[in-house]
């Protein structure tokens, strides 16, 4: 897609072409929205009959945030 994952974004990423569950914990502003953001294009790249459910702990994160950053990934992929 055309982006810069820092080591530990790639390491999530990589994780879910692995294993079925990935949990991540870390800090706020972290990079975890972006990262999420890319796995799920790229699933739905990869997958082109797949879904891809978003969840957070509430809606507006999932609106205002993960979708944001999916919105812009998708608008800036070559």
């Amino acid at each position: 897609m055309g982006v810069h994952l820092w080591s530990k974004q790639a390491q999530i990423i990589r994780s879910l072409t692995r294993h079925r569950r990935v949990a991540v914990r870390s800090c706020n502003g972290s990079g975890k929205t972006f990262a999420a953001a890319a796995a799920v294009l790229w699933w739905l790249m990869a997958n082109p009959d797949g879904i891809a459910v978003t969840t957070a702990p509430t809606d507006r994160q999932v609106r205002e945030l993960l979708w944001r950053e999916i919105r812009n990934l998708y608008n800036k992929a070559p």
